[in-house]
């Protein structure tokens, strides 16, 4: 609808995703885009010729018919031709079904100018069929009665005139309008009919069309002498009572006799509500009848009452699960002879209809079970008890009762007896914010008590126990509330009965028919019984030890008030959210155990769940790509663990924050803290931590560039990790040996530990060697062998879906977290890519990188793939690709981060003296300059791949005729590539051997 037009990517972001995280917003855009690719090369076009794609703007580029504006073009348009044209396209309204912002929006509009050329439809030929579509969607306009009403004199149907008099007077009534005089002055000679005014709030009938129709071609076989039998069935308060009055005044209205029977429980006498009809049908004494006929009452009863009905009838029974005994017997034996000729309906509860059923089933009743009202019905229903539309009502009624009519009008009355909704003449208006979870009223609250007190106190407690713990089985229940198995059952039979409680197909055992009923069963007893049901969930869930059940178990704690074991539940769930790559989950975890140990006094333990958690936290913060409250709750984690005087979790939380620096490129943190870690390691006896520390302290010391402090703690890291027979920090160790051999360019060394680093990493698991053979990767890179290094990309890469199944991390910390090895896999790929210039293959591996967001937002990975794209659209040089270039180099800061494996040597200093040098700006000189003096130290503290980044710089500098620049750029390019090939030797472009 937004054709040829650059629409901003966060635009639809707004649009479409108002309320998600930003992150999971544009992972939900991008899927969304991906679909609609699927969708267009599925129906054979190209997708790209549609949909024009960039990092901030999309476009649809397509001539494509889309009838919604060609509504709105025809409905312009002031001839009648274009006017009849709109009403024909016209098929219903815009997106029906779809609540978001924007739809809406658009279907109101839409829906708003179908109304308007209707209505300028019926002003200017009184079309009728116009008028009563008009009414249909706007029952307040008083033009298109007055066209009806005229034409239906004009026709001589003067009853149907009056009809549509009364019709008009009584939706303005609604709103608190009349009539006009003009209206009333020519048609006062027809009738006078006083308008209808609600002097109370209450909802009209809405949203049993369907039902209401079946019930209705019974009420017209039965008019023909044709009977049926028909079951309407449903929860308590789903409007049984409303659909049976519904039916009974249509058949009224169709000069049926109505023989309408309401059964109750404190019924007098054996015969329930028999005895009234029989004596309402018959002139016989009751008492006399039964008597007479005492070998068989019920058949008697029910064919003397059946008797009595000569002419066609409706017999509607109300509440028959009410019925028991002689009472029931009557009525079963009364269905079976009167619905030969007569539409007999019966309402029933849950409770009565397995009875029913099986009483019935001669008779192949139908039946009709009510299910909730959906919302497009509850905001009819709700505009028209209060006079106009209050989306705020609406959102917060149908939120709390789901659509269960009782519940949503109780809760409706309880604004009215609150004060928060207040009539102001012919409407009812909010005069007040109404919360989400509004306070249950008194009267819904006993009507639901009522309920699962109704077979007494065995299935109350059985369901207050599930309300406390709704994945709870018949065995758990048993055991918490030390019922035995019959007594559970039976209980749990009664309450399904009752349709209290209902059995999935999929997930827990049994769910609450409805909230509400769960609310109010979980205040079913006393606070100090529920805290005694709470402690015996947690020992049971505690015994299972079930990792999914630790968030269950961790609130059961919480609950029965046991602080310090709720936290450490919170926490062992935490980490069970962060095996599913759900970190937000573990953050709220975390902070609900948090939350609950800070309660608790100072000690040891308590400190000490403390340092877990923020240690569990910040590993998730991470894992979001906000590395500045990663570090915040690492810090944290650290100050807790020294507080708990615990030696080892003050090494391990020390390792994490130094994991964390590093990943956030806080270079001299990470060492201080990795140095930290491994003093305080050694001190403890820890030798796999002090490993573990050793191998970020070896990270950190490469970083800055001191190659033989990188070294040493590689190798003391890979000697400890030997004596320990821990494979997964060999493999580590062994990755940084390689990263730091191959910065340096000692590839005889770097190639051996890629070979010893293999084995250790394949004993030790899948995301181990993916890491190990992506470092693998950029040493075949350097050594010109791009086909080895492509290899190893795509083998890195299946190792990594395989540890995506086993969802587990090699050392648990965030630097060698699936998404970002996966991010580095892609990265290389693309720079394998781009020096054999496949520009294609190069951007579906950036592609793959920025998918990652929660990776490529930290700002060393956003920069490294800033640069990337620079270079790549620099060198291809295609339309518009400078000008691309340019507007990512105005996003660039200066160089803050050390030469690395990320971002290799490129650097912001280079982008823009090629980008300033391609648009021949007057500061490109100076720029070339700067970018020769920043490549000159880069390379002499990491080497890498210095040539390739001076001959970039030299071909800038010969762009703008910077020839002294060029000349210098030219000749390091030379010397750093003939030093990078004989340090290489024989490796330079061989067969990898291993």
């Amino acid at each position: 609808m937004n054709r040829r037009t650059e629409t901003a990517r966060d635009r639809l972001l707004e649009i479409f995703w108002p309320d998600a995280e930003p992150d999971r917003a544009r992972d939900s855009l991008k899927t969304a885009l991906w679909s609609i690719r699927r969708c267009l090369k599925t129906a054979g076009v190209e997708a790209d010729e549609f949909l024009q794609v960039s990092k901030s703007t999309l476009r649809w580029a397509a001539d494509t018919v889309v009838d919604a504006m060609q509504f709105t073009e025809l409905a312009a348009g002031d001839n009648g031709s274009s006017t009849r044209a709109a009403l024909d396209l016209f098929r219903g309204d815009f997106l029906e079904g779809d609540y978001d912002n924007w739809a809406v929006a658009e279907r109101e509009r839409l829906a708003a100018l179908y109304e308007r050329v209707l209505s300028r439809v019926v002003r200017t030929s009184k079309d009728t069929d116009a008028a009563q579509l008009l009414i249909a969607r706007n029952p307040y306009d008083e033009e298109a009665y007055v066209a009806l009403v005229e034409a239906e004199l004009q026709a001589g149907r003067r009853s149907a005139a009056v009809t549509w008099i009364e019709r008009c007077r009584k939706a303005l009534s609604e709103i608190g309008e009349t009539p006009s005089e003009s209206f009333e002055e020519r048609f006062r000679s027809i009738i006078r009919v006083e308008p209808v005014v609600a002097d109370a709030l209450a909802l009209p009938f809405a949203g049993r069309e369907s039902e209401l129709g079946l019930v209705a071609g019974k009420i017209v076989d039965a008019s023909t002498g044709h009977g049926s039998m028909t079951l309407v069935h449903g929860e308590a308060g789903i409007g049984k009572s409303t659909l049976l009055n519904r039916v009974i005044h249509i058949a009224r209205e169709n000069r049926l006799r109505v023989l309408q029977v309401r059964c109750t429980n404190d019924a007098p006498g054996p015969f329930g509500p028999w005895q009234a009809v029989f004596q309402g049908v018959d002139d016989a004494d009751f008492d006399t009848f039964v008597r007479a006929h005492g070998g068989d009452v019920a058949t008697s009863v029910s064919r003397a009452i059946a008797a009595a009905l000569h002419d066609p009838a409706i017999i509607v029974v109300d509440d028959v699960h009410e019925l028991t005994g002689d009472a029931l017997e009557i009525f079963v034996s009364l269905a079976r002879s009167a619905s030969v000729t007569h539409a007999v309906i019966a309402g029933s509860r849950p409770e009565g209809v397995a009875v029913l059923r099986s009483r019935l089933h001669d008779l192949e009743p139908e039946e009709i079970a009510l299910g909730r009202l959906d919302r497009k019905n509850l905001k009819w229903a709700l505009s028209q008890a209060l006079g106009n539309e209050q989306p705020e009502v609406l959102d917060v009624l149908y939120g709390r009762s789901g659509g269960h009519p009782l519940f949503f009008t109780g809760l409706l009355n309880a604004l009215v007896n609150e004060g928060a909704l207040r009539r102001e003449g012919r409407t009812w208006q909010l005069i007040k914010q109404i919360d989400a979870e509004l306070e249950l009223p008194d009267n819904i609250r006993r009507f639901i008590d009522a309920r699962l007190q109704a077979r007494g106190d065995a299935p109350r407690a059985v369901a207050c126990a599930l309300a406390l713990e709704p994945a709870a089985n018949a065995d758990d229940l048993a055991s918490v509330l030390r019922f035995d198995e019959s007594t559970t059952l039976d209980a749990l039979d009664d309450l399904l009965s009752l349709g209290l409680i209902t059995q999935p197909v999929v997930g827990p055992q049994f769910a609450f028919a409805h909230d509400l009923i769960r609310e109010v069963a979980a205040s079913g007893l006393n606070a100090g019984r529920r805290a005694l049901l709470h402690r015996a969930f947690a020992q049971r869930l505690a015994a299972s030890g079930e990792l999914e059940a630790s968030l269950r178990l961790a609130r059961h704690f919480q609950a029965a008030g046991d602080l310090l074991s709720a936290s450490q539940a919170y926490c062992k769930s935490a980490h069970a959210a962060l095996e599913l790559n759900a970190a937000q989950d573990a953050i709220e975890r975390c902070d609900a155990g948090i939350a609950a140990a800070e309660k608790l006094e100072r000690t040891p333990p308590r400190d000490l769940a403390l340092a877990k958690l923020y240690r569990t936290s910040a590993q998730a913060a991470m894992s979001l790509g906000n590395p500045g409250e990663a570090i915040k709750r690492a810090r944290e984690a650290v100050t807790a663990a020294r507080a708990a005087g615990d030696i080892h979790e003050s090494s391990a939380a020390m390792l994490d924050l130094s994991v964390i620096e590093g990943a956030a490129f806080h270079i001299s943190e990470q060492e201080s803290d990795a140095a930290e870690a491994a003093r305080t390691a050694t001190v403890s006896g820890d030798a796999a931590l002090e490993a573990l520390a050793l191998v970020q302290r070896a990270s950190a010391a490469r970083r800055l560039g001191h190659r033989e402090e990188a070294l040493a703690d590689c190798r003391s890291a890979h000697d400890l990790a030997q004596r320990c027979e821990r494979p997964d920090i060999i493999a580590a160790a062994l990755e940084e040996f390689v990263r730091a051999h191959m910065t340096w360019w000692s590839f005889s060394e770097a190639m051996e530990s890629a070979r010893s680093g293999l084995d250790a990493a394949r004993r030790s698991g899948p995301s181990a060697e993916a890491a190990l053979r992506i470092a693998r990767a950029g040493l075949w890179y350097l050594l010109e062998r791009l086909d080895e290094a492509q290899a190893e990309i795509r083998t890195a890469m299946l190792a990594m879906d395989e540890a995506a199944v086993r969802q587990r991390g090699p050392l648990g910390s965030p630097i060698h977290s699936l998404p970002v090895i996966r991010f580095v896999g892609c990265f290389m790929a693309a720079k394998i890519e781009s020096e054999r210039k496949q520009w294609d293959a190069v951007a579906k591996q950036l592609e793959g990188a920025t998918a990652l967001t929660n990776v490529a937002k930290l700002p060393r990975f956003a920069e490294a793939l800033s640069l990337l794209e620079i270079d790549v659209m620099l060198r291809r040089h295609m339309s518009g690709d400078d000008e691309s270039a340019h507007a990512r180099v105005a996003a660039l800061s200066e160089s803050s981060f050390p030469q690395d494996t990320i971002g290799w040597s490129d650097c912001p200093e280079l982008a823009k003296a090629r980008d300033a040098a391609r648009g021949r700006r007057d500061d490109a000189e100076e720029l070339v300059r700067t970018a020769l003096n920043v490549l000159e130290g880069n390379a002499h503290q990491a080497p890498l791949e210095s040539d390739r980044a001076f001959a970039r710089l030299a071909a800038a500098a010969e762009e703008i005729g910077a020839a002294a620049v060029a000349t210098r750029a030219q000749e390091r390019s030379r010397y750093y590539r003939s030093r990078r090939r004989a340090a290489a030797g024989t490796a330079w472009g061989a067969e990898t051997r291993s």
